[in-house]
Protein backbone atom coordinates (compact mmCIF):
# COMPACT_ATOMS: atom_id res chain seq x y z
CA UNK A 1 0.00 0.00 0.00
CA UNK A 2 1.52 3.54 -0.78
CA UNK A 3 0.83 6.00 1.70
CA UNK A 4 0.37 9.47 -0.57
CA UNK A 5 0.23 12.44 1.93
CA UNK A 6 -1.75 15.74 1.22
CA UNK A 7 -0.11 18.67 0.27
CA UNK A 8 -0.50 20.19 3.76
CA UNK A 9 0.04 24.02 3.06
CA UNK A 10 2.46 26.48 0.78
CA UNK A 11 4.86 25.78 3.98
CA UNK A 12 8.09 24.81 2.88
CA UNK A 13 9.16 21.15 4.93
CA UNK A 14 11.52 23.07 6.71
CA UNK A 15 9.16 25.97 8.16
CA UNK A 16 7.13 23.24 8.96
CA UNK A 17 9.99 21.93 10.59
CA UNK A 18 10.69 24.46 12.79
CA UNK A 19 6.45 24.29 14.07
CA UNK A 20 7.05 23.34 17.64
CA UNK A 21 3.58 21.37 17.32
CA UNK A 22 5.07 19.66 14.82
CA UNK A 23 8.11 19.43 16.28
CA UNK A 24 6.64 17.47 19.27
CA UNK A 25 4.62 14.92 16.69
CA UNK A 26 7.93 14.34 15.36
CA UNK A 27 9.82 13.80 18.24
CA UNK A 28 7.33 11.37 20.10
CA UNK A 29 6.77 9.33 17.05
CA UNK A 30 10.25 8.88 16.41
CA UNK A 31 10.60 7.61 20.12
CA UNK A 32 8.21 5.35 19.47
CA UNK A 33 9.64 3.81 16.04
CA UNK A 34 12.78 3.15 17.92
CA UNK A 35 11.16 0.79 19.77
CA UNK A 36 10.86 -1.15 16.40
CA UNK A 37 14.82 -1.25 16.76
CA UNK A 38 15.20 -1.57 12.88
CA UNK A 39 16.56 1.10 10.19
CA UNK A 40 14.11 3.75 8.41
CA UNK A 41 15.06 1.81 4.92
CA UNK A 42 14.27 -1.23 6.03
CA UNK A 43 10.68 -0.19 7.74
CA UNK A 44 10.04 1.76 4.49
CA UNK A 45 10.41 -1.79 2.66
CA UNK A 46 8.36 -3.62 5.45
CA UNK A 47 5.01 -1.06 5.18
CA UNK A 48 5.72 0.05 1.43
CA UNK A 49 5.96 3.26 2.06
CA UNK A 50 8.83 5.35 0.24
CA UNK A 51 11.83 6.13 2.50
CA UNK A 52 11.75 9.75 1.84
CA UNK A 53 8.15 9.80 3.33
CA UNK A 54 9.17 7.97 6.49
CA UNK A 55 11.93 10.35 7.27
CA UNK A 56 10.03 13.55 6.79
CA UNK A 57 7.48 12.04 8.94
CA UNK A 58 9.79 11.51 11.68
CA UNK A 59 11.92 14.51 10.96
CA UNK A 60 8.91 16.90 11.43
CA UNK A 61 9.19 18.20 7.59
CA UNK A 62 5.77 16.87 7.05
CA UNK A 63 2.70 15.92 9.05
CA UNK A 64 2.29 12.21 9.06
CA UNK A 65 -1.05 10.79 8.19
CA UNK A 66 -3.45 9.06 10.39
CA UNK A 67 -2.76 5.66 8.10
CA UNK A 68 1.14 6.32 9.08
CA UNK A 69 0.66 6.75 12.59
CA UNK A 70 -1.83 3.61 12.94
CA UNK A 71 0.49 1.67 10.82
CA UNK A 72 3.47 2.29 13.45
CA UNK A 73 0.87 1.09 16.04
CA UNK A 74 0.63 -1.90 14.76
CA UNK A 75 3.97 -2.63 13.77
CA UNK A 76 4.73 -1.47 17.53
CA UNK A 77 2.27 -4.13 18.84
CA UNK A 78 3.23 -6.90 16.79
CA UNK A 79 6.52 -6.55 17.94
CA UNK A 80 6.86 -6.02 21.46
CA UNK A 81 3.65 -8.66 21.55
CA UNK A 82 1.46 -6.23 23.64
CA UNK A 83 -1.02 -3.27 23.14
CA UNK A 84 -0.08 0.65 23.03
CA UNK A 85 -2.03 1.73 25.72
CA UNK A 86 -4.93 4.01 24.73
CA UNK A 87 -3.22 7.05 26.87
CA UNK A 88 -0.67 6.78 24.35
CA UNK A 89 -2.50 6.86 21.12
CA UNK A 90 -4.78 9.76 22.67
CA UNK A 91 -1.17 11.44 23.26
CA UNK A 92 -0.04 11.07 20.07
CA UNK A 93 -3.55 11.38 18.73
CA UNK A 94 -3.90 15.23 20.22
CA UNK A 95 -0.48 15.61 18.92
CA UNK A 96 -1.07 15.43 15.59
CA UNK A 97 -4.29 17.23 15.36
CA UNK A 98 -1.98 20.04 17.14
CA UNK A 99 0.15 19.80 14.54
CA UNK A 100 -2.58 19.96 11.54
CA UNK A 101 -3.96 22.67 13.37
CA UNK A 102 -1.04 25.24 12.66
CA UNK A 103 0.08 23.73 9.34
CA UNK A 104 -3.15 23.58 7.40
CA UNK A 105 -6.47 24.40 8.84
CA UNK A 106 -8.20 23.14 6.24
CA UNK A 107 -7.50 19.42 7.25
CA UNK A 108 -7.25 20.09 10.53
CA UNK A 109 -11.38 20.55 10.49
CA UNK A 110 -12.49 17.81 8.03
CA UNK A 111 -9.92 15.45 10.66
CA UNK A 112 -12.00 16.69 13.35
CA UNK A 113 -15.20 16.09 11.70
CA UNK A 114 -14.15 12.72 10.79
CA UNK A 115 -13.03 12.08 14.37
CA UNK A 116 -16.63 13.51 15.88
CA UNK A 117 -18.59 11.03 13.21
CA UNK A 118 -16.66 8.29 14.69
CA UNK A 119 -17.06 8.82 18.32
CA UNK A 120 -21.28 9.23 17.15
CA UNK A 121 -21.01 6.06 15.62
CA UNK A 122 -19.19 4.62 18.31
CA UNK A 123 -21.43 6.18 21.13
CA UNK A 124 -24.79 5.02 19.11
CA UNK A 125 -23.10 1.03 19.06
CA UNK A 126 -22.74 1.56 22.80
CA UNK A 127 -26.15 2.93 23.58
CA UNK A 128 -27.56 0.07 21.45
CA UNK A 129 -25.92 -2.45 23.58
CA UNK A 130 -27.07 -1.10 26.44
CA UNK A 131 -30.65 -0.97 24.75
CA UNK A 132 -30.98 -4.63 23.96
CA UNK A 133 -29.03 -5.44 27.83
CA UNK A 134 -32.00 -3.26 29.46
CA UNK A 135 -34.51 -5.20 27.14
CA UNK A 136 -32.93 -8.51 27.78
CA UNK A 137 -33.44 -7.61 31.73
CA UNK A 138 -36.77 -6.11 31.24
CA UNK A 139 -38.21 -9.50 29.86
CA UNK A 140 -36.47 -11.79 32.50
CA UNK A 141 -38.22 -9.26 35.16
CA UNK A 142 -41.43 -9.44 33.54
CA UNK A 143 -41.14 -13.20 33.27
CA UNK A 144 -40.10 -13.30 37.04
CA UNK A 145 -43.91 -11.20 37.39
CA UNK A 146 -45.55 -13.55 35.96
CA UNK A 147 -44.14 -16.23 37.81
CA UNK A 148 -45.23 -14.27 40.96
CA UNK A 149 -48.40 -13.81 39.87
CA UNK A 150 -48.79 -17.58 38.94
CA UNK A 151 -47.22 -19.31 42.44
CA UNK A 152 -49.99 -16.47 43.88
CA UNK A 153 -52.57 -17.67 42.43
CA UNK A 154 -51.82 -21.73 43.30
CA UNK A 155 -51.17 -20.68 47.01
CA UNK A 156 -54.74 -18.67 46.98
CA UNK A 157 -56.40 -21.94 45.23
CA UNK A 158 -54.30 -23.85 47.85
CA UNK A 159 -55.95 -21.56 50.71
CA UNK A 160 -59.20 -22.00 49.93
CA UNK A 161 -58.88 -25.96 49.46
CA UNK A 162 -57.46 -25.66 52.96
CA UNK A 163 -60.17 -23.43 54.75
CA UNK A 164 -60.79 -26.36 57.29
CA UNK A 165 -56.96 -26.62 57.83
CA UNK A 166 -55.17 -25.70 61.29
CA UNK A 167 -54.78 -22.19 62.39
CA UNK A 168 -50.85 -23.20 62.04
CA UNK A 169 -50.96 -23.76 58.50
CA UNK A 170 -53.15 -20.85 56.96
CA UNK A 171 -50.50 -18.73 58.97
CA UNK A 172 -48.07 -20.11 57.19
CA UNK A 173 -49.88 -19.77 53.94
CA UNK A 174 -50.59 -16.17 55.04
CA UNK A 175 -46.55 -15.38 55.39
CA UNK A 176 -45.95 -17.27 51.80
CA UNK A 177 -48.49 -14.94 50.59
CA UNK A 178 -47.44 -11.59 51.94
CA UNK A 179 -43.93 -12.67 51.01
CA UNK A 180 -44.49 -13.50 47.10
CA UNK A 181 -46.60 -9.75 47.39
CA UNK A 182 -43.52 -8.07 48.77
CA UNK A 183 -41.28 -9.75 46.00
CA UNK A 184 -43.79 -8.74 43.45
CA UNK A 185 -44.12 -5.34 44.55
CA UNK A 186 -40.02 -5.05 44.11
CA UNK A 187 -40.05 -6.43 40.93
CA UNK A 188 -42.76 -4.48 39.68
CA UNK A 189 -40.86 -1.25 40.92
CA UNK A 190 -37.79 -2.93 39.22
CA UNK A 191 -39.47 -2.70 35.70
CA UNK A 192 -40.45 0.48 36.40
CA UNK A 193 -37.50 1.57 36.77
CA UNK A 194 -35.70 -0.15 34.21
CA UNK A 195 -38.67 1.20 31.40
CA UNK A 196 -37.44 4.68 32.38
CA UNK A 197 -33.79 3.99 31.92
CA UNK A 198 -35.03 2.32 28.46
CA UNK A 199 -36.98 5.37 27.83
CA UNK A 200 -33.73 7.54 28.28
CA UNK A 201 -31.14 5.27 26.82
CA UNK A 202 -33.38 5.57 23.85
CA UNK A 203 -33.92 8.99 23.76
CA UNK A 204 -29.99 9.48 24.11
CA UNK A 205 -29.53 6.84 21.24
CA UNK A 206 -31.63 9.10 18.99
CA UNK A 207 -29.91 12.10 19.93
CA UNK A 208 -26.97 10.69 18.65
CA UNK A 209 -27.93 9.25 15.90
CA UNK A 210 -29.09 13.12 14.90
CA UNK A 211 -26.23 14.33 16.13
CA UNK A 212 -23.70 11.58 14.00
CA UNK A 213 -26.21 12.76 10.74
CA UNK A 214 -25.56 16.81 11.35
CA UNK A 215 -21.67 15.74 11.46
CA UNK A 216 -22.05 13.95 8.67
CA UNK A 217 -23.66 16.34 6.61
CA UNK A 218 -20.84 18.83 8.12
CA UNK A 219 -18.04 16.52 7.13
CA UNK A 220 -19.44 16.30 3.35
CA UNK A 221 -20.10 19.96 3.19
CA UNK A 222 -16.16 20.67 4.40
CA UNK A 223 -15.07 17.82 1.68
CA UNK A 224 -17.33 19.12 -1.16
CA UNK A 225 -15.79 22.82 -0.23
CA UNK A 226 -12.63 21.47 0.05
CA UNK A 227 -12.47 19.83 -3.39
CA UNK A 228 -13.70 23.09 -5.11
CA UNK A 229 -11.26 24.97 -3.68
CA UNK A 230 -8.45 22.06 -5.00
CA UNK A 231 -10.10 22.06 -8.61
CA UNK A 232 -10.47 26.46 -8.36
CA UNK A 233 -6.07 26.28 -7.82
CA UNK A 234 -5.60 24.16 -10.94
CA UNK A 235 -4.42 21.44 -8.00
CA UNK A 236 -5.18 17.91 -7.65
CA UNK A 237 -4.08 16.06 -4.72
CA UNK A 238 -5.34 12.20 -5.87
CA UNK A 239 -3.06 10.19 -8.28
CA UNK A 240 -3.98 6.95 -7.19
CA UNK A 241 -5.21 4.10 -10.01
CA UNK A 242 -8.64 2.13 -9.32
CA UNK A 243 -6.42 -1.17 -8.73
CA UNK A 244 -4.25 1.41 -6.17
CA UNK A 245 -7.27 2.51 -4.50
CA UNK A 246 -9.27 -1.29 -4.55
CA UNK A 247 -5.64 -2.09 -2.16
CA UNK A 248 -6.22 1.26 -0.28
CA UNK A 249 -10.01 -0.09 0.69
CA UNK A 250 -9.46 -3.44 1.31
CA UNK A 251 -6.33 -2.50 3.85
CA UNK A 252 -8.56 -0.12 5.45
CA UNK A 253 -11.43 -1.97 5.69
CA UNK A 254 -9.01 -4.90 7.31
CA UNK A 255 -8.31 -2.38 9.77
CA UNK A 256 -11.62 -1.29 10.66
CA UNK A 257 -10.80 2.25 9.42
CA UNK A 258 -13.81 2.96 7.35
CA UNK A 259 -13.55 7.03 7.84
CA UNK A 260 -10.29 6.07 5.11
CA UNK A 261 -12.76 4.02 3.15
CA UNK A 262 -14.84 6.34 2.96
CA UNK A 263 -12.33 9.30 2.24
CA UNK A 264 -10.26 7.90 -0.80
CA UNK A 265 -14.15 6.68 -2.42
CA UNK A 266 -15.08 9.89 -2.21
CA UNK A 267 -11.75 11.45 -3.83
CA UNK A 268 -12.27 8.58 -6.18
CA UNK A 269 -15.76 10.01 -7.44
CA UNK A 270 -14.82 13.63 -7.44
CA UNK A 271 -11.33 13.14 -9.11
CA UNK A 272 -11.42 9.95 -11.73
CA UNK A 273 -13.21 9.58 -15.12
CA UNK A 274 -16.21 7.79 -15.79
CA UNK A 275 -13.90 5.25 -17.40
CA UNK A 276 -11.89 5.13 -13.94
CA UNK A 277 -15.18 4.73 -12.16
CA UNK A 278 -16.68 1.86 -14.21
CA UNK A 279 -13.13 0.32 -13.33
CA UNK A 280 -13.05 1.03 -9.57
CA UNK A 281 -16.79 -0.26 -9.59
CA UNK A 282 -15.89 -3.44 -11.21
CA UNK A 283 -13.29 -4.12 -9.10
CA UNK A 284 -15.10 -3.50 -6.10
CA UNK A 285 -17.67 -5.79 -6.88
CA UNK A 286 -15.26 -8.99 -7.27
CA UNK A 287 -15.99 -9.38 -3.51
CA UNK A 288 -19.63 -9.29 -2.20
CA UNK A 289 -18.20 -7.69 0.53
CA UNK A 290 -17.55 -4.92 -0.99
CA UNK A 291 -20.59 -3.87 -2.69
CA UNK A 292 -21.43 -1.34 -0.33
CA UNK A 293 -18.35 0.92 -0.84
CA UNK A 294 -19.14 0.56 -4.76
CA UNK A 295 -22.46 1.56 -3.85
CA UNK A 296 -20.89 4.48 -1.67
CA UNK A 297 -18.51 5.07 -4.86
CA UNK A 298 -21.78 5.92 -7.38
CA UNK A 299 -23.69 7.93 -4.50
CA UNK A 300 -20.36 10.43 -4.26
CA UNK A 301 -19.73 10.66 -8.13
CA UNK A 302 -23.57 11.19 -8.42
CA UNK A 303 -23.65 14.00 -5.84
CA UNK A 304 -20.38 15.87 -6.63
CA UNK A 305 -20.22 15.94 -10.49
CA UNK A 306 -22.05 17.86 -12.91
CA UNK A 307 -24.71 16.25 -14.69
CA UNK A 308 -23.30 16.11 -17.77
CA UNK A 309 -20.44 14.42 -15.94
CA UNK A 310 -23.08 11.95 -14.99
CA UNK A 311 -24.70 11.31 -17.95
CA UNK A 312 -21.28 10.50 -19.39
CA UNK A 313 -20.73 8.02 -16.62
CA UNK A 314 -24.64 6.39 -17.48
CA UNK A 315 -23.63 6.35 -21.38
CA UNK A 316 -19.91 4.68 -20.08
CA UNK A 317 -21.91 1.92 -17.96
CA UNK A 318 -24.22 1.08 -20.74
CA UNK A 319 -21.45 1.09 -23.77
CA UNK A 320 -20.14 -1.82 -22.06
CA UNK A 321 -22.91 -3.55 -21.39
CA UNK A 322 -21.74 -4.25 -17.60
CA UNK A 323 -22.90 -7.50 -16.30
CA UNK A 324 -23.96 -6.57 -12.75
CA UNK A 325 -26.72 -3.62 -14.72
CA UNK A 326 -29.04 -4.13 -12.07
CA UNK A 327 -26.82 -3.65 -9.19
CA UNK A 328 -25.60 -0.35 -10.59
CA UNK A 329 -28.50 0.56 -11.96
CA UNK A 330 -30.50 0.56 -8.87
CA UNK A 331 -27.52 2.29 -6.80
CA UNK A 332 -27.28 5.24 -9.43
CA UNK A 333 -31.04 5.49 -9.68
CA UNK A 334 -31.52 6.14 -5.62
CA UNK A 335 -28.52 8.47 -5.90
CA UNK A 336 -29.56 10.49 -8.44
CA UNK A 337 -33.61 10.32 -6.44
CA UNK A 338 -31.90 11.85 -3.80
CA UNK A 339 -29.18 14.35 -5.01
CA UNK A 340 -30.09 15.87 -8.37
CA UNK A 341 -32.58 18.26 -9.15
CA UNK A 342 -35.86 18.47 -11.02
CA UNK A 343 -33.92 20.82 -14.02
CA UNK A 344 -30.57 18.03 -13.27
CA UNK A 345 -33.12 14.88 -14.73
CA UNK A 346 -34.77 16.88 -17.73
CA UNK A 347 -31.22 17.19 -18.50
CA UNK A 348 -30.05 13.58 -18.09
CA UNK A 349 -33.59 12.78 -19.80
CA UNK A 350 -32.66 14.28 -22.38
CA UNK A 351 -29.30 12.67 -22.93
CA UNK A 352 -30.10 9.23 -22.08
CA UNK A 353 -33.92 8.53 -22.47
CA UNK A 354 -33.60 6.68 -25.69
CA UNK A 355 -31.40 3.86 -24.69
CA UNK A 356 -33.46 1.25 -23.15
CA UNK A 357 -31.71 0.51 -19.87
CA UNK A 358 -30.88 4.61 -19.15
CA UNK A 359 -34.33 4.67 -19.75
CA UNK A 360 -35.27 2.07 -16.59
CA UNK A 361 -32.53 4.12 -14.73
CA UNK A 362 -34.55 7.46 -15.53
CA UNK A 363 -38.19 5.65 -14.65
CA UNK A 364 -37.18 4.79 -11.41
CA UNK A 365 -35.37 7.67 -10.02
CA UNK A 366 -38.30 9.94 -11.10
CA UNK A 367 -40.74 7.65 -9.77
CA UNK A 368 -38.96 7.46 -6.42
CA UNK A 369 -38.70 11.77 -6.59
CA UNK A 370 -42.57 12.35 -6.47
CA UNK A 371 -42.49 10.41 -3.50
CA UNK A 372 -41.13 13.63 -1.85
CA UNK A 373 -41.50 16.32 -4.49
CA UNK A 374 -43.49 19.40 -4.10
CA UNK A 375 -46.68 20.33 -6.16
CA UNK A 376 -44.56 22.54 -8.10
CA UNK A 377 -41.94 20.14 -8.61
CA UNK A 378 -43.80 17.84 -9.43
CA UNK A 379 -45.60 19.75 -11.85
CA UNK A 380 -42.64 21.21 -13.20
CA UNK A 381 -41.74 17.81 -14.29
CA UNK A 382 -44.97 16.91 -15.84
CA UNK A 383 -44.87 19.58 -18.31
CA UNK A 384 -41.37 18.32 -19.44
CA UNK A 385 -42.74 14.54 -19.67
CA UNK A 386 -45.79 16.09 -21.51
CA UNK A 387 -43.85 18.19 -24.28
CA UNK A 388 -41.86 14.55 -24.55
CA UNK A 389 -45.01 13.21 -24.65
CA UNK A 390 -43.92 10.52 -22.16
CA UNK A 391 -46.87 9.16 -20.41
CA UNK A 392 -45.49 6.00 -18.93
CA UNK A 393 -42.84 8.39 -16.70
CA UNK A 394 -45.53 10.47 -15.97
CA UNK A 395 -48.48 8.08 -14.97
CA UNK A 396 -45.70 6.26 -12.53
CA UNK A 397 -45.04 9.80 -11.22
CA UNK A 398 -48.28 10.47 -10.59
CA UNK A 399 -49.35 7.45 -8.65
CA UNK A 400 -45.89 7.70 -6.29
CA UNK A 401 -46.90 11.39 -5.08
CA UNK A 402 -50.46 9.98 -4.81
CA UNK A 403 -49.43 7.12 -2.63
CA UNK A 404 -47.80 9.72 -0.17
CA UNK A 405 -50.36 11.95 0.04
CA UNK A 406 -51.05 10.54 3.52
CA UNK A 407 -47.88 12.82 4.56
CA UNK A 408 -48.89 15.65 2.64
CA UNK A 409 -51.18 18.54 3.40
CA UNK A 410 -54.75 19.01 1.44
CA UNK A 411 -53.80 22.31 0.02
CA UNK A 412 -50.83 20.61 -1.50
CA UNK A 413 -52.52 18.03 -3.38
CA UNK A 414 -55.17 20.08 -4.82
CA UNK A 415 -52.60 22.50 -5.76
CA UNK A 416 -50.75 19.51 -7.75
CA UNK A 417 -54.23 19.06 -9.83
CA UNK A 418 -54.83 22.77 -9.89
CA UNK A 419 -51.72 23.39 -11.62
CA UNK A 420 -52.09 20.29 -13.90
CA UNK A 421 -55.44 21.51 -14.77
CA UNK A 422 -54.76 24.89 -15.24
CA UNK A 423 -51.20 24.60 -17.85
CA UNK A 424 -53.96 22.08 -19.72
CA UNK A 425 -52.53 18.81 -18.72
CA UNK A 426 -56.05 17.42 -17.98
CA UNK A 427 -55.62 13.84 -17.89
CA UNK A 428 -53.30 13.66 -15.27
CA UNK A 429 -54.68 15.92 -13.39
CA UNK A 430 -57.52 13.26 -13.84
CA UNK A 431 -55.28 10.67 -13.30
CA UNK A 432 -54.31 12.04 -9.67
CA UNK A 433 -57.06 12.67 -8.73
CA UNK A 434 -58.55 9.15 -9.12
CA UNK A 435 -55.58 7.65 -7.76
CA UNK A 436 -55.77 9.77 -4.49
CA UNK A 437 -59.43 9.34 -3.63
CA UNK A 438 -59.05 5.41 -4.53
CA UNK A 439 -56.66 4.70 -1.78
CA UNK A 440 -59.89 6.62 1.04
CA UNK A 441 -62.06 4.96 2.74
CA UNK A 442 -65.44 5.79 2.67
CA UNK A 443 -65.56 8.25 5.26
CA UNK A 444 -62.45 10.27 3.99
CA UNK A 445 -63.62 9.93 0.47
CA UNK A 446 -66.68 12.19 1.27
CA UNK A 447 -64.91 14.74 3.70
CA UNK A 448 -62.25 15.09 0.51
CA UNK A 449 -65.46 15.70 -1.45
CA UNK A 450 -67.11 18.01 0.37
CA UNK A 451 -63.79 20.15 1.04
CA UNK A 452 -63.22 19.91 -3.50
CA UNK A 453 -66.34 21.68 -3.45
CA UNK A 454 -65.90 24.32 -0.65
CA UNK A 455 -62.46 25.48 -1.71
CA UNK A 456 -61.62 24.66 -4.92
CA UNK A 457 -62.17 27.47 -8.00
CA UNK A 458 -65.34 25.96 -9.49
CA UNK A 459 -63.65 24.72 -13.01
CA UNK A 460 -61.22 22.87 -10.73
CA UNK A 461 -63.40 21.63 -8.52
CA UNK A 462 -65.57 20.24 -11.40
CA UNK A 463 -63.67 18.60 -13.00
CA UNK A 464 -62.26 16.94 -9.95
CA UNK A 465 -65.92 15.32 -9.22
CA UNK A 466 -66.12 14.44 -13.08
CA UNK A 467 -63.23 12.21 -12.81
CA UNK A 468 -64.22 10.77 -9.79
CA UNK A 469 -68.06 10.28 -10.45
CA UNK A 470 -68.15 6.88 -11.99
CA UNK A 471 -66.62 5.50 -9.48
CA UNK A 472 -67.82 7.11 -6.25
CA UNK A 473 -71.29 8.27 -7.36
CA UNK A 474 -72.66 6.88 -3.84
CA UNK A 475 -70.45 9.41 -2.06
CA UNK A 476 -71.26 12.62 -3.96
CA UNK A 477 -74.38 14.70 -2.23
CA UNK A 478 -76.21 16.03 -5.42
Amino acid sequence: MTDNPRPVSRRSELEISQLPEVAALAASLTTLFKGLGIPQQQYAVRVSIDKGTVSRYLNGRRVATQDFVERLFTELERHLHTSVTEETRQRINNLRMDALRVTDPTAYELEKLRQEVGKSHRDIVRLGRQVEALELLLDRREAEVRETDRQLTELRNDWIADQNASEAKIVKFSDEGEKLKREQKNLRDEILSLRRQLAELAHLKQKAEVRCGQLERELLDAEVALAETLQALGESTFSLAPDEVLAEVRQADKEQRYHDVARVLTLSAVYFTPSEIQTLWDLLLVQRRQEIFARRLLDDAVRFRSVEFLADLMERFNEERNPQVHIWGEAISGAIAISKTPSDLQVLYGRCHREVDLYRILRRSLTEIAKDIEASGLVSILEFLHREDDTVIAVRMLHAFALEAAARSEDEVFGAISLCFKLGMRENARILSRRWLSLMDDVERSITLEAIRTNLDQDVGDFMLDSVASLWAKSRRV
